[in-house]
């Protein structure tokens, strides 16, 4: 039955000239949102996937063609962080696009700061059908207010400052103590130059919500113009504590700390600035060994391989979980040059980044199977089992591994069972079907 959200989704594909443009090469996603316009009778044209190098031009199409897009984009992928990215995208096209990040896990920090870059909204993978399509609605969904907003936005930067007086008071009818609301209020004062009463409104705003970071932002940038530094830094600061890893914000809490002479206060936030960049740096640098490796390995597998080494040594103090398609990359060269202890050895520590994580215990078992060590492979196949049971139902392959680890281990009622699950996915199955002949030979 179609409830709400999909009526609207189905309503901005087929009423409002919808598109989506899909920035990720996470198969099980594509799947999902595959399956999602499946299930809404959506046609496929009505989305694309694109890579991050065509992303502008392919907006830019899209745009030209009077779609409206909705791009969903990795907050880490394999090339950088987006961060800055979806900042350049949405300062490029403003409103014009809609931007839905995708992420693995995330912490509030984060979430603070990918919301102010820029995204409308945020996606913790994997996600089902149904919160799939109850993001895209609250992305999309447009309400009076957001409407009048965007006009009154419109009527000062043309200074037409009667109308947008009055769109803010049709604003507040609607919702009285709209924090929105006395931000436009503030932002028509602030050009009138009646600051003190843009003051007012502004903190108006910032008392209706304390999350909301747009008020504490145009109070620092209201105090900034009248030359009242202890207010700005006062404001800078709580932007600073809600959302911290803005290292341009740190600078300028640095630089405003040094203007009041108080220069170690500054140097400490400009340092943490510059620890900030530092990690930014970092994280790009490894993101391009990647890229580099991943280009050039079927061709030299082993250049590659020391470039994906130096990748990981270069993010050796701030690896994420979100690394490990590194680790398995590498892990996965290794292992077809037979290098099964270097393999193991870099599993091992991704394990120091994701010690729960069932696909990697998985790969060292197979490591540690092709360096003919069953009993050593056994007792990490256990322990991808014990954190994901369901792990030989993700593919007929992962079930025969596990079948023949098993096997291997002298365990053979357990090996059968995993032969039965794989056969199940793949009925035509060669090597498990030949596995089957051998034990019943036995």
């Amino acid at each position: 039955m179609i409830n709400k959200y999909d009526k609207e989704v189905i309503d901005f594909i087929l009423n409002k000239n919808g598109y989506f443009i899909i920035v990720s090469k996470d198969n099980l996603f594509e799947k999902t949102f595959l399956a999602m316009l499946k299930t809404l009778a959506l046609k496929d044209t009505c989305f694309c996937i694109c890579s991050e190098n065509n992303l502008i031009s392919k907006i830019k199409d899209i745009i030209n063609q009077n779609l409206k897009p909705i791009i969903f984009i990795e907050l880490f992928s394999q090339s950088e962080i987006n961060i800055v990215k979806i900042s350049d995208l949405k300062s490029y096209f403003g409103n014009k696009i809609k931007i839905i990040c995708l992420s693995n896990e995330i912490d509030r920090d984060r979430v603070a700061q990918i919301l102010e870059s820029g995204a409308d909204n945020l996606i913790i993978k994997p996600i089902s059908i149904n919160s799939l399509v109850q993001k895209i609605s609250s992305t999309i969904k447009p309400n009076n207010i957001t409407k009048k907003v965007d006009l009154c936005r419109y009527f000062i930067e043309k200074k037409d400052f009667v109308q947008a007086e009055k769109i803010v008071k049709d604003i507040l009818t609607i919702k009285p103590d709209s924090a929105i609301a006395y931000i436009l209020k503030g932002d028509i004062l602030r050009h009138k130059k009646e600051f003190e009463k843009a003051e007012e409104y502004y903190l108006k705003a910032s008392l209706r919500s304390k999350l909301y970071l747009e008020p504490l932002k145009k109070l620092a940038e209201l105090y900034a113009e009248i030359g009242d530094l202890e207010k700005k830094l006062n404001y800078l600061k709580k932007l600073d504590r809600l959302s911290p890893l803005n290292f341009k914000r740190k600078i300028d809490i640095g630089e405003t700390y040094i203007k009041l002479d108080q220069i170690e206060e500054g140097k400490n936030y400009i340092d943490e600035a510059i620890k900030q960049v530092k990690k930014l740096s970092k994280e790009l640098l490894a993101s391009t060994l990647m890229d580099i490796a991943m280009r050039i390995k079927d061709k030299t597998p082993d250049l590659s391989t020391q470039y994906m080494k130096q990748a990981i040594d270069t993010k050796e103090d701030f690896l994420h979980p979100n690394d490990l398609w590194m680790f398995n990359e590498l892990g996965i060269l290794l292992r077809k040059k037979g290098k099964w202890e270097d393999a193991i050895k870099y599993y091992k520590k991704a394990l120091t980044i994701a010690p729960n994580d069932s696909h990697l215990h998985y790969n060292i078992a197979l490591a540690y199977l092709e360096a003919n060590k069953p009993y050593k492979a056994l007792e990490f196949a256990e322990k991808a089992l014990s954190f994901d049971a369901e792990l030989p139902l993700k593919g007929a392959n992962i079930a025969y591994n596990l079948a023949f680890i098993y096997f291997r281990a002298h365990k053979i009622v357990e090996a059968q069972k995993f032969i039965s699950l794989c056969l199940k996915q793949e009925p035509q199955h060669v090597q498990a079907r030949k596995l089957l002949k051998r034990i019943s030979q036995n």
